[in-house]
């Protein structure tokens, strides 16, 4: 049985996610749902903007989409988030 974690936070902005998901799998982990970076709105300080994060979030994911599922964290007052979305 494969085991996934529902609720995964990346803070790095470089991903090296063969490491990452190694991590994982020494916990039991197999994979999970990986949430992009806060908006700018949520975290002034660590926050990024829309198209970063969706870039950031594919990037983290890419090749391993049977493992990793992308989630997009938005906020409700970011500019044009309805139309973004």
């Amino acid at each position: 049985m494969k085991t996934f974690d529902m609720h995964v936070h990346s803070y790095s902005t470089t991903p090296n996610t063969e490491n990452f998901l190694s991590e994982m799998g020494k916990a039991g982990i197999y994979g999970g749902f990986l949430f992009s970076a806060p908006p700018k709105e949520y975290d002034p300080n660590t926050g990024i903007d829309f198209e970063q994060r969706l870039q950031q979030i594919f990037d983290w994911t890419k090749g391993y989409e049977d493992r990793l599922y992308p989630v997009l964290w938005v906020h409700p007052y970011e500019k044009d988030i309805l139309k973004n979305v």
